[in-house]
């Protein structure tokens, strides 16, 4: 197959690491990627801060660069850049503009790398890792994509990875995208829940999918004095495939 990957802006500026090994297990899946150069902002800071002519200027142009591709998918790491792509840029479009339909068309072929690897069957030739996991499903993977399962299967398919589901998994992590920057004290609160309900977990790693939630575990971890890593799923999928020289 052939794929192109939208890394987002978090993905692509902050947690490059996490891009690369989205990468490298795409391609340890056989699966052929393109990352086009030109690709914006997904714009989703933009339209939901209220901005919605500029956030239209980026969707246009973001389809007009990914139509041209002749790809089979177009896969994202990222829940919101995800989830603008799959039903966002449908919505934000006039009903009038002439890439409405090249939208809705991209954005049916659009996957979370989670549901994507799972759709065309992971290469689960994978090293053993010795470690204790927990997962925290970003708001806008679990309830604006509907995705959660998925992201546990993978990690369950890891051998020596023990997975511990964290009490309230589902609960937001406070970040909010912009929320944590105006409302800095109550999203601290909101996160503390959350950073205690993983230090219960005696996890060495948590897991997520979304960069936001990342960022905003760790200042919480941080804070906490708890020395957790957080790295997205597709890293430790990376891990193991390194582990058996996959990659």
């Amino acid at each position: 197959m052939k794929v192109a990957f939208f890394t987002g802006c978090m993905m692509n500026y902050v947690y490059p690491q996490s891009g690369l090994a989205l990468i490298d297990v795409l391609k340890a899946n056989n699966v052929e990627v393109v990352v086009p150069k030109d690709q914006h902002c997904c714009g989703t800071p933009i339209f939901t801060s209220g901005d919605f002519k500029t956030a239209r200027i980026l969707i246009k142009h973001n389809l007009e660069v990914f139509k041209k591709l002749g790809v089979d998918a177009i896969v994202s790491g990222c829940a919101s850049c995800g989830l603008a792509w799959k039903k966002e840029f449908a919505n934000i479009l006039a009903k009038d503009d002439p890439l409405l339909e090249v939208a809705k068309e991209l954005g049916a072929k659009t996957y979370d790398i989670s549901e994507f690897l799972l759709k065309i069957g992971l290469d689960e030739n994978l090293g053993e890792l010795k470690t204790r996991v927990t997962y925290h499903d970003p708001c806008h993977l679990n309830r604006g994509q509907g995705i959660n399962k998925e992201p546990r299967e993978l990690i369950k398919k890891i051998p020596g990875v023990e997975f511990k589901e964290m009490a309230n998994a589902d609960n937001c992590c406070g970040s909010g995208g912009s929320f944590n920057l105006s409302y800095y004290d109550l999203s601290r609160d909101i996160n503390n829940k959350k950073v205690k309900n993983i230090y219960e977990t005696n996890a060495q790693v948590v897991l997520t999918g979304c960069s936001a939630c990342r960022m905003h575990i760790e200042d919480g971890l941080f804070q906490a004095g708890k020395n957790i890593p957080v790295r997205h799923t597709v890293e430790i999928l990376a891990e193991s495939y390194r582990k058996k020289g996959v990659i």
